[in-house]
């Protein structure tokens, strides 16, 4: 926490939020800005219960369900206690790349069907980092191996959007959702100008409006409503920015939507 010391221009200093992970046999979860260690043993559903209700208890902290798609027991069970968390992480670093597949994989796919059943948890992704050189998962080499497999600090990274820019204010935005996960690129996106985490109005007009930016070459853009690829977009060789604009036609009141860009 020394780093919130450290000014980083415009009257504002880094903010660093403390916190600690819950490690449990059903399951692992954070507690983020949580000032205190509490009873993490559970043996039953009613524990986990107990566990999440302790960090929410505390002021404005976030419950989160770590890497759920893994499936020992690290790995979250008690489905029907999901909505009791504030935050699911669906892109764990340890497991990629590629992001989509394994236990990355199968953590989107039930943060899909929660999302479906209307358990709107907000996303995040993390490192998962255990030492600064991402052991003990890749440890450091000749070949730094650790580079190679994007075990290093900051990828993923949780981007998010706030004009409050304090504990409060990035708290409330991890929440709410008013943010993207990605290892590099800067995806932002507006429904007739409602962005992440907010909810548009049905008009006639439903209009996605997105602007990419890179320093890694872009590859392809695919747009999911209600978590089922509705539109793929090809992006030119070698180009680093993108911007368009797509129509979305028979939306419905509760439908969401998520954009996934790739490059290599």
């Amino acid at each position: 926490l020394a780093g919130n010391r450290i000014y980083i221009g415009e009257g504002r200093n880094f903010l660093s939020i403390q916190g600690w992970e819950v490690t449990t046999s059903r399951g692992h979860y954070q507690a983020i800005n949580s000032r205190e260690i509490f009873n993490a043993t559970a043996w039953s559903a009613s524990d986990i219960l107990r566990i999440a209700n302790d960090i929410r208890l505390q002021p404005n902290t976030i419950a989160q369900i770590n890497h759920p798609g893994r499936t020992d027991d690290m790995g979250f069970i008690d489905w029907n206690l999901a909505g009791r968390f504030d935050t699911i992480e669906v892109w764990n670093g340890v497991y990629a790349p590629p992001y989509l597949s394994g236990t990355n994989k199968s953590s989107y796919e039930k943060w899909v069907e929660l999302m479906n059943k209307g358990t709107r948890l907000a996303i995040v992704g993390g490192t998962d980092n255990h030492g600064v050189n991402g052991t003990p998962y890749a440890p450091d080499s000749n070949e730094l191996e650790w580079i190679k497999r994007n075990t290093y600090s900051g990828c993923p990274r949780t981007y998010v959007y706030t004009e409050d820019y304090s504990l409060d204010g990035v708290l409330s935005a991890i929440k709410q959702g008013n943010s993207f996960i990605t290892s590099g690129p800067l995806v932002f996106a507006n429904l007739n100008g409602k962005s992440y985490g907010e909810t548009a109005t049905l008009e006639e007009n439903m209009l996605l409006n997105f602007d990419l930016k890179s320093n890694e070459a872009l590859k392809q853009l695919k747009i999911y409503v209600n978590g089922k690829l509705v539109k793929t977009i090809d992006i030119a060789d070698g180009a680093f920015t993108y911007e368009g604009t797509l129509e979305l036609e028979n939306l419905k009141s509760g439908d969401w939507i998520n954009l996934q860009l790739s490059g290599d």
